[in-house]
């Protein structure tokens, strides 16, 4: 697995946005598909710190499931998707 390192700093979201639009915005997308992406790009970082937010008020046992759930969610996302885009291009 290829870890990313995100450099701490000024505009750090922007940055990791900038770097997630070229491996995931498609080079034709329009206006609009790339104001959509932006956005629900940084709603998740929103979600994310509302998360970090919660997990602080919570023990540490409960933290790491609800981390866990996450990631069980993240990953069954990200094989979904994966499933979607095989099924189009099976020939």
């Amino acid at each position: 697995m290829t870890t990313h390192l995100i450099r701490i700093g000024p505009d750090i979201i922007a940055q990791e946005y900038e770097r997630f639009a070229k491996s995931n915005l498609p080079a034709g997308a329009g206006v609009g598909q790339q104001t959509d992406m932006q956005r629900a790009f940084y709603a998740g970082v929103t979600t994310m710190m509302l998360v970090g937010e919660a997990l602080a008020e919570v023990d540490d046992i409960a933290a790491l499931l609800i981390l866990e759930q996450i990631r069980v969610e993240a990953l069954s996302f990200a094989a979904s998707t994966v499933a979607i885009w095989e099924a189009q291009h099976h020939d």
